[in-house]
């Protein structure tokens, strides 16, 4: 018989620690899914702590060994994960999460960046945690302003956190793709246009010369516009996510 592959919730669990023949410590778990108990065993080095109702896509022997495992929802695997990898799709690893606003905390993060005498950069994020009825989430304060108490929405989470959320009562959706690299490329091509045609290769006026100011600006602006566009693209797989997720529920209410 050859391997197969499992996909469920992990209904429990229990872990190991446990040595090899030369003394170094590596991780062994059984988990069970689906009303049976496969053996996991990570390679050296290698930890994860799974959790009940964690959806797991297993690749197992035909004596319940778990050779390789994807955890969708926590961008962790182990193993050999190519004759599993298409069993995962682009949404498995979001969680949609719908319910009325039962209360929402504002909080405040601060990040420092240096030695334990002298920090060369501080930084305070704003985010807020949200309370629905069966679940909690964090959420950036440019989309967490927008949620009120008291009102149903939908949220698709990543890890515990929300990217993009709808306010039910009224359709909007918040965290939507911006569309900052158009400002990004309008500000690259203004750039070359005006050191091309308004000051021109043979300008004395700019110190350090034309050809290095050319390539720094170029690649000020060049890398903004890759910023830029990359979040463009992360935010939009993340709407066609949260659609196809709203479809599905809405289809399974329907049955």
């Amino acid at each position: 018989m050859s391997n197969r592959t499992i996909r469920g919730k992990i209904e429990d669990s229990e872990r190991f620690e446990k040595y090899d023949d030369e003394g170094l410590k590596f991780i062994q778990y059984w988990i069970q899914v689906n009303n049976q108990r496969y053996t996991v065993r990570f390679a050296r080095g290698k930890n994860f702590y799974f959790e009940l109702n964690e959806e797991v896509v297993l690749y197992v022997t035909d004596e319940d060994v778990a050779i390789a495992g994807i955890c969708p929802k926590k961008s962790f695997e182990w193993g050999n994960t190519n004759p599993i990898r298409s069993e995962v799709g682009e949404t498995d690893r979001f969680e949609l999460a719908v319910g009325s606003v039962l209360e929402k905390r504002k909080e405040s993060i601060t990040s420092y960046t240096g030695t334990a005498v002298y920090y060369s950069n501080v930084r305070k994020v704003e985010t807020y945690t949200i309370v629905l009825p069966e679940t909690s989430f964090r959420v950036h304060r440019s989309i967490g302003r927008h949620i009120l108490p008291n009102r149903e929405i939908s949220a698709l989470l990543d890890d515990g956190v929300a990217y993009i959320v709808q306010d039910n009562s009224t359709g909007k959706i918040y965290g939507k793709p911006r569309l900052d690299f158009i400002i990004a490329i309008v500000l690259l091509l203004a750039f070359n246009g005006v050191m091309l045609f308004a000051v021109g290769p043979d300008s004395e006026v700019i110190a350090g010369g034309f050809l290095t100011t050319m390539i720094i600006g170029n690649l000020l602006f060049g890398l903004g516009f890759l910023f830029s566009f990359s979040g463009y693209l992360s935010s939009s797989k993340s709407l066609s996510a949260f659609k196809e997720l709203l479809t599905a529920r809405e289809l399974r209410r329907e049955e």
